[in-house]
């Protein structure tokens, strides 16, 4: 029941168990822990997609924030915060590299939906970390389908720093959330060596001794409840626009 969310250059959803349950659309993993499994469910595109508006539309942020030492990412989710949950009727699909789960479709193609005279750039920040949210939630779809219970999330990797992206995550998945510290891949690493050199007796060990939570989230209703509603419009909008981004790639590849 337990889950990790990975929120970093590209994301995935994955579950816990007991036993291996594969399935075509995901990715089944032996556990380091014997006897565990995990199932995957990806995305090709999470927090690079933060970067890539980044780099494409925030350059004033990049600099201010070198000015005052801090990251850039802390000064577009000021921007972000100011835009509403739902992003004044913005949406964002992060299929800047094609799409893995739950599609496996390498011709989608990233989007902005629903901009108008009075969209910000906060609008647009919002929509991009809401859409990478519902992006991460369509590969939970896989997970439910192999009816794997899920009862709380651990959200790691760069993007869990940002408080305003790890609330969206809650109240987009509707669970509670517990954010790790460090977060980072390496961490786990270190715990590996630990354990090959004998510092801890097994990896449960090295876990229970060195794990520690940074802070835990719980969804808020109003907001879950209107996100799963947003999430419906989000899967109509990919429904609507994956026949003509075949089409152009098929027309493409003709030429």
């Amino acid at each position: 029941g337990d889950a990790i969310v990975k929120l970093a250059t590209a994301g995935n959803v994955n579950v816990m168990t007991s036993e291996a349950h594969p399935h075509p659309q995901t990715l089944t993993y032996s556990h380091i822990v014997p006897g565990m499994w995990y199932t995957v469910s990806a995305t090709n595109a999470a927090a690079v997609c933060q970067r890539w508006f980044r780099d494409l539309f925030c350059e004033a942020e990049k600099i201010q924030a070198e000015k005052l030492g801090i990251k850039s990412f802390e000064l577009m989710d000021r921007l972000a915060e100011a835009s509403p949950a739902g992003a004044n009727g913005i949406f964002f699909h992060p299929y800047l590299q094609g799409e893995r789960c739950p599609y496996w479709d390498s011709s989608l193609r990233g989007s902005f939906i629903g901009l108008g005279m009075g969209s910000s750039r906060g609008d647009m920040l919002r929509a991009l970390l809401e859409g990478v949210a519902f992006s991460l939630r369509d590969c939970r779809r896989l997970i439910d389908e192999l009816e794997l219970p899920m009862k709380r999330i651990f959200l790691i990797g760069g993007g869990a720093r940002s408080a305003l992206w790890s609330g969206i995550v809650c109240d987009v998945f509707n669970l509670p959330v517990a954010v790790p510290s460090p977060g980072d891949a390496s961490f786990g690493a270190a715990l590996l060596a630990g354990t090959g050199i004998g510092l801890f007796p097994d990896s449960r060990d090295a876990v229970k001794r060195c794990l520690r939570i940074d802070r835990e989230l719980r969804p808020d209703p109003e907001r879950a409840a209107q996100y799963a509603e947003l999430f419906r419009t989000y899967r109509e909008i990919h429904d609507a626009l994956a026949p003509v981004y075949r089409k152009r790639g098929t027309a493409s590849r003709a030429r």
